[in-house]
């Protein structure tokens, strides 16, 4: 199966940003901020947090093992930075603290200081001295932002970094601060994959080609490949002068100093595999003879060859099983392969890393195990816990569908039989059964215009498809619009009525348990729904709907979505939303710029406020939530645009006056907040899922 490069990147991109800072400006002045608004936040508050989603299922990119310890490793993923391991890869933490964004392009060590680590990722060219505890951007120009297929791009010549970017390939004396790059000529016409130095010769592997740096400019080394022209996917030198290569589509080659010399795959393995294309490659650091080549991650099947001869002859490597206690998702092995590494000092170590799992083998290859500690690398969309059974976690999550744990978050599996593969955004439990469920899917593969929506009669075992299509298909030209299923919810009282939001098409209604579909716009002017319970049906107000829209803000309806009217004035761009019943209504919606507005009388009136600290233009407040026995508490998320760096939580317990910040661990990176959820009791837990790094809860006191 192939997935998509593109479809965990749930958020906001770099869009609109201009747009929504001059619309919240011009009404800046004329509607109310909370009376101390700009003065000193309250103290932060520290909770204690734990991780309680599952590792797996996601996207890892690279792998790193220190060449002076081979128990550290490090491991870098699409979404979510840096991964860290002391004991081989038994257990893992993330470690983003400092990082700014967190596609990671490739990780590498300096060999002789191997306490140092360098970083290439989509916004920028990072170094840690602490052996990848923490982290600090050197070069922000020199970034790699394609989502795939790098390989290796990081190589070091004593204090010389050698980098393939965007821009091509540049050059750093580290043994100068700050970093700046030494000039160095531009590969006409090439997306650089990868980069090798054999004699302090460089050469780039491109998609059109090798080239290698002699005499002050580029000459083109690709003599040899097959291809025209032919697409290098990885290149690595070895410390005894071999060099090797990998064509995307006619495999391993070796170079003899001149030209290269093609080592295919036997007929036998061709005939029975049949592979369309290849990319990773390692080389064993002390016997250059033997390397591993694997297919490319775009195309299956997904296999590793294994040549101890210089690829004069192969064979595969098919052992690799699944921890009996990992999560069980639809990957039962092998997946999407993006790139292998032995470990220096110990070589019959080796990592590798694919779409869907890090893989260990200690016997050189043969057999490999899932690294399953530590490593959660998923988009968590929504939460929920069925009433009446607290351990229950019900999650949609970004490509793994709908994942349950009955135990807490100890255990994971995967419930997906009978609904489209992809991307969960959004599911929700009927009052009246706790086996009736309804689930809203962004499919990988899907039709314009279709809304795909699924219900379960057995608890969110089964899914029956209850999908509808669009009247018509056709969207606004708006960058935030995409035509995307956002938003869902049960109706209260009549749990066959069911409301579904969307970005570019507005609400839909069915009465009758998804047979029919109508949509139901009527006054809604801005129908672009997007934010975590941007759509709200008032649980102690029959027949009270809220929707929250970018352009249009807080809409109420009080006939089931027969008529809209927007009920927050001026505040025109609202994200996600939360609403608490009590004696009046409180509601609360996220805006751009890092602000809240806050109603205490169901609308009639807002008060508007800034979270602490700086107010970046690329963060805005994405999740909200009231403490469900105590309406005064209000937790509020951040997102930022672009797939950058957000700034956390922050918590209010005064009803959204004043906020305090929520401590993260420092290890934790700032991806944004996707979904909150609070549950009330003796002790009340806070649940929250993260667009990137899974889920995490915290007792809230």
């Amino acid at each position: 199966m192939k997935v998509s490069t593109e479809c965990r990147l749930e958020l906001f991109p770099a869009w609109f940003c201009l747009g929504v800072l001059v619309v919240c400006a011009i009404f800046a002045c004329r509607y109310p901020r909370s009376a101390d608004c700009g003065q000193t936040a309250p103290p932060p508050t520290h909770l204690q947090w734990q991780p309680c989603g599952y590792s797996g299922g996601g996207r890892y990119t690279v792998v790193a093992v220190s060449p002076a310890d081979s128990a550290l490793v490090l491991v870098g993923s699409d979404v979510a930075g840096v991964y860290r391991s002391t004991d081989g890869g038994e257990t893992f933490q993330p470690q983003g603290q400092g990082l700014e964004a967190f596609a990671v392009a490739d990780i590498a060590f300096r060999p002789d200081h191997p306490e140092q680590v360098v970083l290439l990722t989509d916004d920028g060219l990072y170094l840690s001295v602490d052996r990848g505890q923490t982290w600090t951007k050197k070069h922000a120009e020199t970034s790699y932002r394609r989502r795939c297929c790098c390989a290796h791009l990081l190589a070091f010549s004593g204090s010389s970094l050698w980098v393939g970017s965007d821009h091509g390939v540049s050059r750093f004396d580290l043994s100068h601060d700050p970093w700046k790059p030494i000039p160095t000529p531009a590969i006409k016409d090439g997306i650089i994959h990868a980069l090798a130095l054999l004699d302090g010769v460089c050469f780039a592997a491109t998609d059109r080609g090798v080239y290698q740096l002699r005499e002050g400019g580029w000459r083109d080394s690709s003599g040899g490949l097959a291809g025209t022209p032919p697409a290098v996917t990885d290149i690595l030198a070895h410390a005894d002068g071999r060099l090797y290569a990998v064509e995307e589509h006619s495999g391993f080659y070796e170079w003899d100093g001149h030209q290269w010399l093609s080592r295919a795959l036997g007929a036998s393995l061709q005939l029975r595999y049949r592979p369309a294309a290849f990319k990773a490659l390692a080389i064993h650091p002390e016997q250059s003879a033997t390397v591993m080549l694997a297919t490319h991650p775009q195309t299956w099947p997904y296999v590793v060859f294994a040549s101890n001869d210089r690829g004069r002859s192969w064979e595969t490597r098919e052992s690799f099983q699944l921890d009996s206690a990992s999560a069980h998702n639809w990957a039962a092995g092998l997946q999407a392969i993006e790139m292998i590494a032995f470990a220096p000092s110990k070589p019959d170590t080796l990592l590798l890393t694919d779409w869907w799992n890090v893989w260990r083998s200690s016997d050189g290859g043969h057999h490999w195990r899932d690294c399953r500690q530590g490593l959660q690398n998923t988009v968590v969309n929504d939460l929920e816990v069925p009433a009446g059974n607290p351990n229950k976690l019900v999650t949609a999550v970004g490509d793994n569908g709908v994942m349950v744990s009955p135990d807490g978050g100890k255990s994971w599996r995967r419930t997906m039989s009978g609904a489209a593969e992809g991307n969960a955004q959004d599911l929700e439990f009927s009052r009246q059964d706790p086996n009736k469920v309804y689930l809203l899917m962004n499919p990988w593969q899907r039709r314009s215009g279709m809304i795909y929506v699924y219900r379960s009669m057995d608890g969110g075992e089964t899914w029956q498809d209850i999908s509808f299509q669009v009247p018509d298909p056709k969207l606004p030209n708006l960058d935030y619009v995409n035509g995307d299923a956002t938003n869902l919810e049960v109706d209260p009282v009549v749990d066959e009525t069911v409301y579904v939001a969307t970005n570019g098409y507005g609400v839909f209604r069915t009465r009758d348990g998804g047979k029919k579909w109508q949509p139901i716009n009527r006054g809604l002017i801005a129908p672009y729904v997007k934010g975590p319970n941007a759509l709200i049906a008032v649980t102690e107000r029959p027949g009270l709907l809220l929707v929250s829209t970018l352009g249009g803000g807080v809409n109420e309806s009080l006939d089931r979505g027969e008529h809209w009217r927007s009920i927050s004035g001026g505040y025109t761009f609202t994200f996600g939303m939360a609403a608490a019943a009590g004696p009046g209504l409180r509601l609360a919606a996220a805006r751009p710029n890092k602000l809240i507005i806050v109603s205490d009388d169901g609308g009639r009136s807002w008060i508007e406020t800034e979270l602490p600290g700086q107010r970046p233009e690329h963060i805005a407040t994405n999740a909200v939530a009231f403490h469900p026995e105590d309406q005064r508490v209000l937790v509020a998320g951040t997102l930022a645009y672009g797939y950058r760096a957000a700034d956390g939580l922050f918590v209010s317990r005064d009803g959204g006056r004043h906020f305090a910040r929520l401590e993260l661990p420092e290890n934790i990176p700032r991806v944004s907040v996707n979904a909150i959820r609070i549950l009330g009791g003796k002790v009340p837990m806070m649940y929250v899922g993260f667009n990137g790094i899974g889920l995490f809860r915290a007792p809230l006191q």
